[in-house]
């Protein structure tokens, strides 16, 4: 509602002062990591990373040097990442973001790594 600075972290231009304020020069903007691969429909879950890249496109435009984006790619769906990485370069997003595992678990968590 910004009077409770609630908006800080989404209005790009209250978000520099934020960095101003702090003496910070730039920050690299990362986002919903994990939170498509919670979605049991891919094409809802590729369409999600899509409309939060269009935003993250929008947010870094207004101070292109100072905020930069990683654009989130579709999981477990190598044509779609591969079609959304040439998309979002277009776009001019500077780097991508990529999970370590699909369900967001640990790597070390049961039973990716069992005791032999």
């Amino acid at each position: 509602d910004g009077a409770k600075d609630i908006r800080r972290v989404s209005d790009p231009h209250l978000r520099i002062k934020d960095l101003d304020r702090d003496g910070v020069d730039a920050e690299v903007i990362y986002g919903i990591l994990g939170a498509s691969s919670r979605l049991n429909d891919k094409d809802a879950s590729n369409e999600m990373l899509r409309i939060y890249n269009d935003w993250l496109k929008d947010f870094c435009s207004h101070y292109p040097d100072r905020h930069i984006g990683l654009a989130c790619l579709p999981y477990g769906d190598i044509d779609a990442a591969v079609k959304e990485i040439y998309r979002v370069a277009k776009l001019g997003i500077k780097g991508l973001e990529l999970s370590c595992s699909w369900d967001m678990e640990p790597m070390w968590h049961p039973p990716t790594c069992r005791p032999t």
